[in-house]
């Protein structure tokens, strides 16, 4: 595979990873080895042959340039030392060029043409340069606000309004709200009433005409419910990446079934509880959007018996479900999907079955365009796919954090057994998934790999935190 990709690089330099895109086993030969996880296929390619990342001795993550040249560029010397490093290396370069007596000169000419045009030794000292530098990245009329201790104290302290309600008014982060409280020497909410991601949902659901109830303590008793949809009997549970999961740093016991054990109760009591992230609520807002539309079942509706089922090609099936399924495109064997008139509505994705050696295929995706639900769809595709697989064995993996795999058991499908609790790690706004942590890629890309520690005393050793989901249902048919 590797001769190939270098042969296609040679040969094809402006369009190598097209041809490799559209070419399934050199595309998943790229997924699984590289150590990157990008839009780029270009950066994606080159991680892979060459077994690095694009992530700097500091952590910071750097371009792709072209073939070439490679990664480059983490940053500017104020974030990032490798550059800070590089520019004093220049510099040091640049100097051995000239003698001592020749730098002395250089440098008195510069002080002297400093002292003439502006009165002063270094730029830093110019009174013009300090205004840029210190003048708020925000509009006056906001820092104008944020530093009224008057105004800043009437809405926080005695209105009691949240950071986040402020942050919304002023259009800013609500940290830079918090961060101006304390300057005033306000005493902090634990808990600024709501979270923007719990607000931003709630308000989300109510514009569908919805109640939904927050901080519902209730239901579950000892248990906050974040977010709560009486009339459909469903709940939304927020989860901060930082804040649900774990570091040994931070904490003294790690709970690999919490999110699971919340979902349990939940439907012990009739509710299905819906876990949505903040990565997924800022990456992927639109899917998760439509995914609550749908759970809620108020989206917009078309009958299976209005679309016609089509082979896709690779091309069409990456990008709809890069743009209509929450974890995107996978490399598969088979895809098929409906059209309504000359609209695709609805794909799925099957192939090998990844965790057994036997002749079963794996459903490995599917999806409708958001916002649409395709009544009958899901079953239309099915049994067009088991005539495809001859009548093969067809088994699928339904994410409990998202479903209660009733749509499985209304196509046909039979509950084989529900998997443990899985994880991922984050730096507590990325994801990197456990796969790309192995100890043999984890040695190729983290700085601080050390050989003799397991791949959770290097990732915790590394300020990365572990997260745990929900487990999977394991459907059959």
């Amino acid at each position: 595979m590797r001769n190939r990709i270098l042969d296609l690089v040679k040969t094809k330099p402006k369009h190598y990873a097209v041809l490799i895109k559209r070419d399934t086993l050199l595309s998943n030969w790229v997924i699984e080895n590289s150590l990157i996880q990008s839009e780029s296929w270009p950066s994606m390619i080159y991680s892979a042959i060459n077994n690095i990342s694009n992530v700097c001795e500091f952590g910071n993550i750097k371009k792709f340039d072209r073939w070439p040249t490679g990664f480059i560029g983490c940053g500017p010397a104020s974030s990032c030392q490798c550059t800070k490093e590089a520019i004093a290396k220049q510099v040091i370069i640049s100097k051995s060029n000239y003698t001592t007596e020749q730098n002395a000169n250089i440098n008195a000419k510069r002080n002297k043409s400093m002292h003439e045009k502006y009165g002063v030794e270094y730029n830093s000292q110019r009174s013009d340069i300090k205004s840029i530098w210190t003048k708020p990245k925000i509009s006056d009329n906001v820092h104008s606000k944020l530093t009224d201790y008057t105004w800043m104290h009437n809405e926080y302290v005695v209105k009691q309004r949240s950071s986040v309600d402020i942050a919304r008014e002023l259009n800013i982060y609500y940290s830079t709200v918090a961060s101006y409280c304390v300057g005033h020497g306000f005493p902090i909410r634990r808990r600024s009433n709501y979270s923007l991601m719990e607000i931003e949902i709630k308000e989300y659901v109510e514009s569908l005409g919805l109640l939904c109830e927050s901080s519902n303590w209730t239901i579950l008793k000892s248990k906050e419910i974040d977010l709560y949809i009486p009339s459909k009997k469903i709940a939304i549970e927020i989860n901060g990446l930082y804040w649900h999961s774990f570091n040994p740093a931070n904490f003294s016991h790690e709970d690999d079934t919490r999110h699971l054990n919340k979902t349990k109760e939940a439907a012990s009591k009739g509710i299905s509880l819906i876990h949505v992230t903040d990565w997924e609520w800022k990456n992927k807002n639109d899917i998760v959007k439509s995914i609550l539309k749908s759970k809620l079942g108020v989206c917009d509706k078309v009958y299976a018996r209005q679309t016609k089922v089509k082979s896709l090609t690779t091309d069409i099936a990456r990008q709809f479900f890069d743009d209509n399924h929450l974890q995107g495109y996978m490399p598969s064997t088979y895809y098929l999907g409906l059209y309504k008139d000359e609209s695709l509505v609805m794909a799925i994705s099957a192939g090998r079955n990844r965790f057994a050696k036997d002749n079963s295929v794996e459903l490995h995706r599917m999806a409708s365009i958001k916002y649409l639900t395709v009544v009958g769809g899901g079953s239309k595709l099915i049994k067009a796919l088991k005539i495809l697989i001859n009548n093969n064995t067809l088994i699928s993996y339904c994410d409990r954090s998202k479903s209660n795999g009733s749509g499985y058991l209304a196509m046909g499908f039979t509950l084989l057994r529900t998997t443990s609790p899985g994880y991922f790690w984050t730096d507590g706004n990325e994801i990197l998934s456990r796969y790309k942590c192995t100890k043999q890629k984890l040695s190729k890309w983290l700085k601080t790999y050390d050989s003799s520690l397991s791949e959770s005393e290097n990732m915790f050793n590394a300020k990365y935190r572990r997260y745990w989901d929900c487990g999977n249902y394991l459907f059959i048919l």
